[in-house]
């Protein structure tokens, strides 16, 4: 593929905030592609502000869609270097799916600062990015923590972007963690996860460190927390210790945080504080986005986080882990498989025999969830529901069989109805 896109962006000024559209163009005519990043917090964009974060957003995006990519503005100089071995190892890892872009910038600039001693962490009020803050605010004696002052929290990631009674509740429910931690919470509003081409598996710490790139006058770290540990590590994914170092930028390190550590001792540590168990949310597909469900598969597991380290598992949870719960589990990929597998692991090392244990133990012996209906209902639904859509199970099959396996097959989705206010 021949074509060429050109990445643009703007900025406007709100009552309360700014609001930045990053826009690419073809230029063979087709229709432009925008998305919109708003925050109280954002800083003045003028020509010299590298694109930096708005170009990493981006990136996998174009990968699928372009030969070149000409960005009209500065790019640092840190930034081009890592986008160029980010590109190499997406295309080793999925060839079929991404090919290398030349990017090209009006300027490329050494934008390395005066350090300004400053870190902030993205937060969503799950484990790992919980565990990433309070290894940095609690540090283990002899460690040497990042200068973490302020939470980044993403809306339109975890909580979909026009559901934003449910975000702000869930801004009020970890509040009080910031604030016990003595940390600053700043959000970020963002469509990018809802009109992005691509797979959040791959796309979603791209899409994260693209945000926090967004502040990176105003500190020197970027913080994440890590999805895997070590010797867990699955590979092709969106962020691992791998890759993310790859989205730093000359004014921004990127920094993965917490993969010498289990997600069983991850939760270990949270259980320590109470304020930090009750603003846990670690659920993404209950009908209440500012809450955890309890039953859906990251639910349950972490609840047997909790249990594995000998923990009683917290209020923010209002059930228990159930033996026929357990075998129900739905495991679409190796990541799910892995994490299961550390807790059996967990609960073996501490001569555990409690139901659950050995339900799980059945659990990961069985094969994964057939990938059709694990891709339907974490990609496809999500998707044509933003439309407005409410396909059936077997129409949203039928539609993934012929739009993405060759089939050649017509297929459509029911007349779109009205989408509920939240």
């Amino acid at each position: 593929m021949t074509r060429t896109l050109h990445l643009s962006v703007t900025q406007r000024t709100y009552p309360g905030g700014r609001r930045r559209i990053t826009r690419l163009t073809p230029d063979d005519g087709g229709p432009a592609f925008e998305v919109f990043h708003e925050s109280e917090h954002l800083p003045e964009l003028n020509d010299s502000t590298p694109l930096d974060g708005h170009v990493l957003g981006m990136l996998l995006h174009v990968m699928t869609d372009a030969s070149t990519l000409i960005v009209e503005g500065a790019v640092s100089l840190g930034m081009m270097r890592n986008l160029e071995e980010l590109q190499r190892a997406w295309t080793r890892w999925r060839p079929e799916r991404y090919r290398i872009v030349e990017i090209r910038a009006d300027k490329v600039v050494d934008a390395r600062e005066a350090r300004k001693s400053r870190a902030v962490a993205a937060f969503s009020g799950g484990a790992d990015s919980m565990f990433a803050a309070l290894d940095q605010v609690y540090p283990s004696k002899g460690s040497h923590p990042y200068p973490l002052t302020h939470l980044l929290m993403v809306h339109g990631f975890d909580v979909e972007v026009d559901r934003s009674y449910e975000f702000d509740r869930l801004v009020k429910r970890v509040k009080p963690f910031a604030d016990e931690s003595g940390l600053e919470l700043w959000t970020i509003r963002t469509n990018s996860k809802a009109k992005m081409r691509g797979w959040w598996s791959d796309t979603h710490m791209v899409e994260l460190t693209g945000c926090m790139q967004m502040f990176a006058g105003e500190f020197d770290h970027g913080l994440v927390g890590s999805t895997e540990s070590y010797e867990g590590l699955v590979i092709p994914w969106g962020s691992s210790p791998v890759t993310d170092h790859l989205m730093s930028s000359d004014r921004m390190e990127i920094v993965h945080v917490g993969a010498g550590y289990s997600r069983t001792e991850k939760i270990d540590f949270i259980a320590d504080h109470p304020t930090a168990c009750h603003a846990l949310k670690v659920c993404w597909e209950g009908q209440n986005q500012a809450e955890n469900c309890g039953e859906c598969e990251k639910c349950m597991r972490t609840k047997m986080n909790f249990l594995a380290a000998g923990r009683p598992i917290p209020p923010c949870f209002a059930t228990g882990v159930d033996v026929k719960d357990v075998l129900a589990l739905k495991v679409y990929n190796e990541v799910q498989r892995g994490e299961l597998r550390a807790i059996l692991k967990a609960a073996e090392s501490r001569s555990m025999t409690d139901p659950w244990v050995g339900a799980l133990r059945r659990r990961v012996r069985r094969p994964l969830t057939p990938t059709g209906a694990g891709f339907v209902r974490q990609f496809v639904y999500p998707t044509v529901e933003r439309l407005g859509l409410k396909p059936t199970l077997k129409q949203a099959r039928a539609w993934v069989h012929a739009n993405l396996a060759g089939s050649g097959a017509a297929s459509s989705f029911p007349t779109p109805v009205a989408r509920p206010t939240h």
